[in-house]
């Protein structure tokens, strides 16, 4: 296999459409076949990706139809080249003996070299794009970590393979891979029938770690973008803001949690899962967006530009979101939507600007509302509106918030709660509550809060908070 040029990308394919002996990684490797520049990094899986690879499938001449053979024809006649030796292997057994053990075993380490990273100072060239996709058809588990023992100039990718009987091991096959013009990649791939066997499924766990290295404590490393794509498989990314950092984080996955158990800092990020959990602390210099169904969101979210976070069928819990204002004239977004899940979170609003902006919107059904704004600058302007029904609404907003408030409930009693408090400035000014609709029991109640200084009302910051649900009690703590 040639040497690649400094575009290359290197792929790692997963899939469950033929087999490919395991040795041939290694012989690939002992070989040298993976050297060059690496501009682009993937884990992908064949069967959503396949039309875009090849060109044609006809059956070669002289061999039966089946699904490993017409799989075979597609590779050597369309755009992936795989030597036909590296594709005919060992089918599938008829029936997997299991056991109560599970042996472990490490299938390869590859190490990818050149890695074009950057440091934050310098504005890198779009070819320095580091890409990791992956979607699994079996269990596993994705892990994303740096090391100070990795050289800066290259990162590995360590797999495990967890199994109950050698037999199981056996339907694993790796082959290396040429797709496009100086495109190479890792396959790694099970019988066709192998999802139609519970049994298989059960027996196997494939562990991916992806090793990256690291800068100095303060002085991160960049890389231009982390990209996963994962089916049935948890990702977990242990990468210190303090060592390396993202341009643009897209981490999806389905059918399995995402999380970040260190800090974690990008440019953008977005971070989706279907029927998983997200956790974790995730900050974003511009917009994050997290999403995810059936399954909650938990964990700190810090965003300059926006944060985008929903859910369905799960809570929203044991939260804290952070907005940082860095741009006066526009309004940082916090937006929070569920169903069938109660929202729970703390919110600090935060801005060195004069006269932040900021708009949190949050919404949810059959679940409680319960948010407390931390803290917020002065002088700043809030615009808040919660919504939920069925179960109770509570906000707490700190002594810097000044404006408008209306508070509605279809049935069950309004709350407004008047907190001590102290002039956020230190100005000495006093506290002034205006209630348009006195009474505890009203259904709707609408006022304004405010600091006077004693010398009029013109400058009071045009704030709104409105705060509603039905068939639940409502309480605003102003």
């Amino acid at each position: 296999m040639e040497q690649v040029s400094q575009q290359t990308r290197i792929y790692i394919l997963i899939g469950t459409y033929f087999t490919v002996a395991l040795r041939s990684l290694f012989d690939a490797l002992r070989e040298g076949r993976f050297k060059g520049t690496v501009s682009t990094v993937r884990i992908w899986y064949a069967k959503r990706k396949w039309k875009r690879w090849s060109t044609q499938s006809q059956k070669p001449k002289g061999q039966s139809g089946n699904a490993r053979h017409r799989m075979a024809a597609a590779v050597n006649g369309g755009s992936i080249k795989v030597p036909r030796e590296m594709i005919e292997g060992r089918g599938i057994t008829d029936t997997i003996p299991t056991t109560t053990t599970t042996t472990t075993t490490t299938v390869t380490t590859i190490a990818f070299k050149s890695i074009s990273l950057r440091r934050k100072d310098v504005s890198p060239p779009r070819s320095d794009i580091q890409r990791f996709a992956s979607t699994l058809s079996f269990d596993g588990d994705l892990t994303v970590i740096s090391s100070a023992d990795q050289d800066r100039s290259t990162l590995s990718i360590l797999v495990v393979i967890e199994y109950y009987d050698e037999s199981a091991l056996n339907l694993f096959r790796v082959c290396a891979m040429s797709r496009r013009s100086g495109e190479m990649g890792v396959g790694v791939f099970t019988p066709a029938d192998l999802c139609r066997c519970a049994g298989c499924l059960r027996s196997v766990r494939v562990k991916t770690t992806i090793i990256l290295p690291r800068g100095e404590h303060l002085s991160p490393l960049w890389i231009k973008e982390l990209e996963t794509d994962v089916d049935n498989t948890d990702i977990a990314v242990d990468v210190d803001k303090d060592y390396l950092c993202f341009d643009s984080l897209k981490l999806c996955a389905t059918n399995g949690d995402v999380s970040s158990t260190a800090p974690m800092c990008m440019t953008e990020g977005f971070v989706e899962t279907e029927s998983g959990d997200i956790s974790g602390t995730f900050i974003a210099t511009k917009n994050l967006a997290i999403k995810t169904s059936n399954g909650s969101v938990e964990g700190r979210y810090i965003s300059s530009g926006s944060l985008d976070i929903s859910t369905t069928n799960g809570p929203i819990q044991e939260a804290t979101f952070v907005l940082e204002n860095k741009d006066a004239s526009k309004a940082n977004e916090l937006r929070l939507e569920t169903s069938n899940g109660p929202i729970e979170a703390d919110i600090y609003l935060e801005g060195d600007t004069g006269n932040p902006m900021y708009e949190v919107t949050a919404r949810t059904s059959s679940g409680a509302l319960d948010m407390s704004i931390k803290a917020m600058p002065v002088d700043s302007t809030l615009t808040f509106s919660g919504k939920t029904s069925n179960d109770s609404a509570y906000l707490s907003l700190p002594a810097a918030y000044e404006g408008s408030f209306n508070v509605k409930t279809s049935s069950d009693r309004i709350d407004l709660v008047k907190s001590t408090r102290t002039d956020p400035k230190g100005a000495g000014r006093k506290r002034v509550w205006r209630n348009s609709s006195p009474g505890s029991r009203k259904t709707n109640v609408s006022g304004s809060a405010y600091w006077s200084d004693g010398r009029g009302e013109l400058d009071i910051v045009n704030g709104s908070v409105t705060l509603s649900t039905s068939n639940g009690k409502a309480t605003l703590e102003i």
